[in-house]
């Protein structure tokens, strides 16, 4: 998954070469993850993400259709974050009970599977899990069922077509005859 309106704005793209530079370095991925348990701060997150030596990928603990949790995708998107991952199942669990939830381990295993994936890897990693997660004795119960990585490398993914100053397919002008 990628973000069409975030590659389309020059300054945008800029940001997320930024935040992509010092991960390229790093043998791993640290993850900023996002509790069920936690009143949602869309703010918080941004200024969280924003700058650029900051590396921490957010991981979020359900979709982000709706409330609470779109308006954390848009501001990790807006903060230029590389990555963002979630699970496709929203949390169910009461939170005032019990403070654990399928949710919660989704994010602790998570964090821990991708510890020694550097962020190139990313996509390579979540389709391996997603293929456990199908091959698992029951698919809806493993813990990476419904994984999601919205994942964008600019040195990957070329920018939007920018117009060409010449017209590419008209043919060269012919250099000037030499009088004979």
């Amino acid at each position: 998954m990628v973000d069409a309106q975030r590659r389309a704005d020059p300054a945008a793209r800029r940001h997320l070469e930024l935040k992509w530079a010092p991960l390229r370095d790093q043998p791993g991925t640290r993850l900023h993850l996002v509790r069920c348990t936690e009143p949602p701060d869309d703010k918080r997150l941004y200024h969280r993400l924003r700058p650029p030596e900051r590396t921490e990928l957010p991981a979020l603990p359900g979709p982000p259709r709706g409330a609470p949790y779109e308006p954390l995708l848009a501001a990790a998107l807006r903060a230029g974050a590389p990555a963002v991952l979630w699970a496709q199942q929203p949390c169910g669990t009461d939170h005032g009970r019990d403070r654990t939830c399928r949710n919660e381990r989704f994010l602790a295993r998570l964090a821990e599977e991708l510890t020694d994936v550097a962020a190139a890897d990313l996509p390579r990693r979540v389709r391996e899990l997603r293929h456990e997660a199908e091959e698992a004795p029951d698919p809806a119960g493993h813990w990476a069922a419904g994984l999601v990585l919205l994942w964008e490398d600019p040195s990957v993914l070329p920018g939007p077509h920018r117009p060409y100053r010449v017209v590419p397919t008209s043919p060269p002008p012919y250099p000037a005859a030499a009088d004979e």
